[in-house]
């Protein structure tokens, strides 16, 4: 039903139709103003279901409707912000790849918010595309969209093939992709992103990858990953994980050595 509407927009609220009609706990609804568009999804009874239930069913709602969004259109969607309506869990910051850097906790309603430019999109999907998408469900409706052919993901995989420390700009990649510089900035902004926040992302997986599986030093770290000193990177990795990078190894190892527990 969705695949068949006219925009992203009307695909949105056929999909919180279904689910007020299909949940007896929440409502679903799509909110609009001249800027921003936000899911929300209310309890309907506060007081009757313990908050982590009603959590763990607004956040599936929630990453199930954009993983659908995105999917649709053929491009990844940012989400400005998320709201939850229930206590910051002890794996809050797992919500920042899962929903967005910017959120809040012991909401009124659990809401995500997005571009509402991104609702007059199109739904690009045929009949065949939704029986295909289908027999992989439920797996990807939660599973972030990717497009291999995309502007970010080519930027991705040129990236990964040097150094950070001798990444190139976005003025020398739109030269060797053959596009004017402003073409490209305005391909990442339809696709949610920027080289900025690809950049970022790249460094945090990598920083990860050799605080966890290597024994180097944290200032060599910072250094591999083109930091101009050590300092920038604590910073930055404060930001991306809310936790210093030797906290980071630390809690890891631990993690590690500690016993599995049936």
């Amino acid at each position: 039903a969705m695949a068949r509407c006219p925009d992203l927009g009307q695909a949105l609220q056929t999909a919180a139709q279904f689910f007020c009609l299909s949940m007896d706990d929440a409502r679903v609804t799509l909110e609009t103003d001249a800027d921003q568009a936000r899911l929300v999804v209310q309890e309907c009874r506060p007081a009757q279901r313990p908050a982590a239930y009603a959590g763990f069913a607004h956040e599936t709602v929630l990453m199930m409707l954009h993983g659908l969004m995105c999917w649709l259109v053929g491009r990844r969607i940012s989400l400005v912000a998320a709201t939850f309506a229930h206590p910051r869990p002890p794996w809050w910051r797992e919500y920042r790849a899962m929903f967005s850097s910017e959120l809040a906790f012991d909401g009124t309603a659990s809401v995500v918010q997005f571009d509402a430019r991104v609702l007059a999109a199109v739904p690009s999907r045929s009949d065949d595309e939704v029986r295909a998408f289908l027999r992989h469900a439920p797996h990807n409706f939660v599973v972030k969209f990717r497009d291999r052919n995309s502007w970010s993901a080519r930027i991705r995989r040129r990236l990964r093939q040097a150094e950070p420390a001798h990444w190139p700009d976005l003025a020398r990649l739109s030269t060797e992709m053959g596009v004017a510089l402003s073409t490209l900035h305005r391909r990442l902004d339809q696709e949610g992103t920027s080289f900025r926040e690809i950049r970022d992302s790249l460094r945090r997986d990598l920083a990860i990858d050799l605080l966890t599986h290597s024994d180097a030093r944290v200032a060599g770290i910072a250094d591999a990953l083109g930091f101009s000193e050590p300092s920038a990177f604590h910073r930055a990795f404060k930001l991306w994980t809310g936790a210093r990078p030797g906290d980071y190894r630390q809690r890891a190892a631990r993690t590690q050595d500690s016993p599995t527990r049936a």
